[in-house]
């Protein structure tokens, strides 16, 4: 049976971006910070008001993720296959250009490994937006490794099970969720199959049971919960036109984060804007680069 539940989330950044996408929950600092369409990044800690949040213009062109180190340095995975170094207050400066189309979603493994989605090359740009996005792995030596080639023109999410013994990866456009198989020692995928389908995913969290949380970015879809299994076990309805992802965070990781848009077509007071809701389970640990 699917719980359909609509009042447990309440407002936590009260911003109006086109879209806010790829929350991050930073231990050290404790606070979210999540991204625009435009090259900007955002960040909140939980007690601060919800019109008291920060904005960082890194003037980099499209930002598509972060992955955070042990020290005060964020990567940013930008535009045109470009990884940036970044301190807030100061200038991003170029740490990788491995060429190719905007990068999207990303996450790190416990070695070290960055796993990130790259979209399909001109993906902006309507007839001329290529027919492939890929999936690509940078390792600790800085060899970039492709993985996933061919695939749908948008990657999304991507999150590790609890035990680390599967890698789930959101591909909207071809409007599926798919499981593999993943060794932690060697950092490959394998056998790879549908998790959830005809859920148009976008971003997509793990919590420490195995549920896994969907962002259903159809217009006036749901936050949808799956079970280890694939079944669809819960929905909550946010009130905004669009939700875009999702992630967990506060001390415990027991926060739950949704991002939305508002896309230049606002139907409600606070469509763009970051939720958040307190939740019984907690998230599935995220790992940073040492």
């Amino acid at each position: 049976m699917v719980n359909n539940m609509e009042k447990e989330f309440k407002v936590f950044a009260d911003c109006k971006p086109y879209l806010s996408e790829s929350p991050m929950w930073h231990k050290a600092q404790k606070m979210l910070y999540w991204r625009g369409l435009n090259g900007e990044i955002y960040r909140k800690g939980l007690t601060d008001s919800t019109t008291d949040f920060e904005v960082f213009e890194l003037g980099i062109g499209g930002i598509g993720s972060m992955a955070f180190t042990s020290g005060e340095e964020i990567l940013i995975f930008g535009d045109e296959g470009k990884i940036y170094k970044w301190v807030p207050y100061s200038a991003p400066v170029l740490y990788k250009d491995f060429g190719g189309s905007l990068f999207n979603d990303c996450i790190t493994d416990p070695k070290g490994r960055i796993f990130c989605g790259m979209l399909a090359s001109n993906y902006f740009e309507g007839e001329k937006r290529g027919k492939h996005g890929s999936l690509w792995r940078l390792d600790p030596d800085g060899s970039f490794n492709l993985l996933l080639d061919k695939i749908g023109t948008t990657p999304n999410g991507i999150r590790f099970s609890p035990d680390l013994k599967k890698l789930y990866f959101a591909i909207t456009d071809s409007d599926a969720i798919f499981e593999y198989d993943y060794d932690v020692t060697s950092g490959n995928i394998s056998n790879e199959r549908i998790f959830a389908s005809n859920c148009c995913p976008d971003g997509i969290a793990l919590d420490k049971a195995g549920n896994l949380w969907n962002t259903n970015c159809n217009v006036g879809k749901p936050l949808e919960v799956y079970s280890p299994d694939g079944k669809l076990i819960r929905e909550y309805h946010l009130p905004i036109r669009r939700v875009l992802s999702v992630a967990f965070g506060g001390e415990n990781g027991e926060f739950v984060f949704v991002t939305t848009a508002h896309e230049g077509q606002p139907t409600g007071d606070h469509d763009g804007a970051v939720f958040y809701m307190k939740n019984d389970i907690s998230g599935a640990e995220e790992f940073i680069l040492e």
